[in-house]
């Protein structure tokens, strides 16, 4: 017998798939000690697809947070300033703010006030009831970026000086030209990425423009020069954050180091560390949002996953997600949380006669959830593309038994083309905000969480996309045990046991083994290219053509769509057919946005299907014993969680040798 985890802590590799317990994870929450969560989705807010202008997202800010409205906040991206309630989901812009650029960022200081950089001038507006951005500073020289805290307001001039401001430099009136506190003045082939004020010290990130390593410095504010200067064996730090009395940095080789006072300790890696693999992180990579964010020992970090090089150039590294990673310093792992979803999050006044809604392109199914503005959830029962009703419960609205509703009704949903991009633009980070205070009928009381990303469309165009955590609505998720060997040459594994929390309407836990590899997996890409080889095009829900070759690939193996439409679905292969070098495959479920003509990037591997559980076939005690009886020198399982909030315990494999050392 097998049990994952032997220790009741989980840990994930990234790197191996022998060592450790988890290969890699995909939206799984590991926040409660012991146990394997489906995280929340992240579906779109808003994009340049609705809003023309909404550029790189790059902060936002709660202005309500100590008033009787928690659901305001401002937005502030590459290129405008935007007013967003989460209440009615509406986008306007504030019209009376300065223009953004690629380094703005908003920060707090002196009380709640906020403070924005745009070229030379740093701006404020004041907190809560504050409508009008005053100039607080300018200069001859453009402003990089401005951080601030309830001591300190330091600017980036140019590209490698800090300027100190003081009190009197920041007075909501006539702005000085200079600074009075002392300058800090580094290299000048060194360009600063970030900055994070720590145990009295600012640390500050650079990026080598000579291209050699990054050093990251720290300056206790008192001369004008660092007082220590070190060395990250990377061209860049793409961020940093004030972390344990510290900082912790992100290099561009895909490492997660803290300061240690004398050098850098390696927390975790990202796995184009470990493979001959090239994360895309040029010049341009300097020109994102505020991607990393901490809570207590737990590091959130947002970024894009589209490879420059990858083992087989499609620039797809299996188990390398875009979306938000989490590093819990609890468990020592670096994992993938969340991934952000091209699906609109909507939000409708729907008119219903005879218990009938319309609306234009809803894009529900069956059993889809529908938040109402009472607070109660419903689920979808799919009439026409444009009509739908409601039920109370999932079985209801299976069996098509719909509930009497009002003329009309506020109704949140999400109009699901995806279920989350795994591979996003990597030069285009977006900001990654977690807040310390505020919620609404939407995130049920959990601190409202934003990113944004260049998210891939269905027509594998890309969009800068701001997403918002909806913990009611549902995810699809995946966990990808170790390789357990046999105990001797080969063993039965005669069955897998899944221990998990109860599975409720629509919840299911889907049983993926492999115990062979026919062939390395075969990556469909990539998003970035318009080349008809490089993505597959749908021909309805169920079928796809490509011309890369799959020979190799078998009946029952596993399909995962990584970016465009259906982004984070997988099903498992009914036929392939090869005419003239197009392939044509035919997969055993639907796949949400696999309309004709759309197009996706996909992986192959020879993961089949074993079992589903759901609430209907789950047991008193919530073990799932499914039968499996296959030899192998070793076995691999999978398993995928589609709902909201499933748990899993534990896993066991029931193993026997079957063929000993000596016989």
């Amino acid at each position: 017998m097998k049990k994952v985890p032997e220790t009741n802590q989980y840990f994930v590799s990234n790197a191996s798939d022998l060592v450790a317990n988890i290969q890699y994870t995909k939206n799984i929450d590991m926040d409660e000690e012991g146990y394997l969560k489906l995280s929340s989705p992240f579906p779109k807010l808003t994009s340049e697809a609705d809003i023309a202008n909404f550029s790189i997202f790059i902060d936002a800010i709660n202005i309500g947070i100590s008033t009787t409205d928690d659901s305001s906040y401002k937005f502030v991206t590459s290129d405008n300033i935007y007013d967003i309630d989460l209440d009615d989901l509406s986008v306007t812009l504030d019209a009376a703010a300065p223009l953004g650029n690629d380094t703005a960022r908003f920060v707090g200081w002196k009380g709640g006030d906020w403070y924005l950089n745009t070229d030379n001038d740093i701006y404020s507006l004041q907190s809560y009831a504050g409508t009008v951005w005053d100039i607080e500073n300018t200069d001859a020289v453009d402003y990089q970026e401005v951080f601030v805290n309830k001591n300190t307001l330091c600017a980036v001039q140019g590209s490698s000086n800090v300027q100190q401001f003081l009190t009197t430099d920041m007075n909501g009136t006539t702005p000085p030209s200079s600074n009075s506190g002392v300058t800090l003045v580094i290299p000048n082939n060194f360009t600063i990425t970030g900055m994070a004020y720590s145990n009295y010290r600012m640390g500050i990130a650079t990026l080598n423009e000579a291209r050699g390593q990054a050093f990251f410095f720290t300056w206790d504010g008192t001369t004008a020069e660092a007082g220590q200067g070190i060395p990250v064996s990377a061209p860049i730090i793409i961020d940093v954050v004030a972390y344990q009395n510290s900082w912790a940095i992100l290099t561009s080789k895909g490492q997660l180091m803290r300061f240690n006072g004398g050098g850098f300790d390696v927390l975790a890696n990202l796995p184009p560390y470990y493979f001959n693999a090239n994360w895309i992180l040029g010049r341009g990579s300097r020109d994102h949002g505020r991607i990393m964010s901490v809570d207590g020992d737990v590091i959130y970090i947002n970024f894009g996953t589209l490879m420059d090089s990858s083992e087989d150039d499609s620039g797809i590294l299996q188990g390398f997600f875009s979306g938000i990673w989490c590093y819990d310093d609890n468990i020592k792992s670096l994992y993938h949380r969340h991934g952000l979803s091209n699906s609109k999050l909507s939000r409708e006044v729907v008119t219903f006669a005879s218990n009938i809604g319309t609306s234009t392109a809803h894009q529900l199914l069956t059993g889809d959830k529908v938040l109402a503005s009472d607070n109660i959830i419903y689920y979808a029962i799919y009439l026409t593309a444009n009509t739908f009703s409601l039920a109370t419960s999932y079985d209801l609205a299976v069996a098509g038994t719909a509930s009497t509703f009002v003329s009309t009704n506020t109704l949140i949903w999400i109009k699901r083309e995806d279920w989350s991009q795994l591979t996003a633009h990597a030069t285009n980070f977006g900001a990654c905000i977690k807040f310390d205070g505020g919620g609404n009928l939407l995130t049920e009381g959990v601190l409202p969480f934003f990113a944004g990303l260049g998210l891939a469309t269905k027509a594998m165009a890309y969009n800068n996309t701001t997403c918002i955590m909806a913990p009611k609505f549902d995810n699809l998720g995946t966990v990808c045990y170790y390789k357990m060997k046999a105990a001797e040459l080969e063993d039965n594994y005669r069955a897998i046991i899944v221990k998990h929390a109860k599975l409720v309407d629509g919840d299911r836990i889907v049983i993926k083994y492999k115990i062979k590899d026919n062939y390395k997996p075969i990556a469909i890409g990539e998003a970035a290219d318009t080349s008809g080889d490089i993505f597959i095009t749908w021909v309805n829900s169920t079928s796809f053509t490509t011309t890369i070759n799959l020979t190799n690939v078998a009946v029952g193996d596993e399909v995962e769509f990584f970016s465009g439409a259906g982004g984070g679905s997988t099903a498992h292969v009914v036929s392939t057919t090869n005419n003239a070098g197009t392939w044509t495959v035919v997969v055993d479920e639907a796949i949400r946005g696999g309309a004709s003509g759309n197009k996706s990037t996909c992986v192959f591997d020879s993961f089949k299907k074993l079992e589903t559980i759901t609430k209907d076939n789950q047991n008193e005690t919530c073990q799932f014993n499914a039968p499996l009886g296959k030899v192998s020198k070793w076995i691999q399982v999978k398993l995928e969680l589609r709902g909201r909030g499933i748990k899993v315990e534990e896993l066991i494999v029931d193993n026997v040798v079957h063929k000993p050392l000596i016989s």
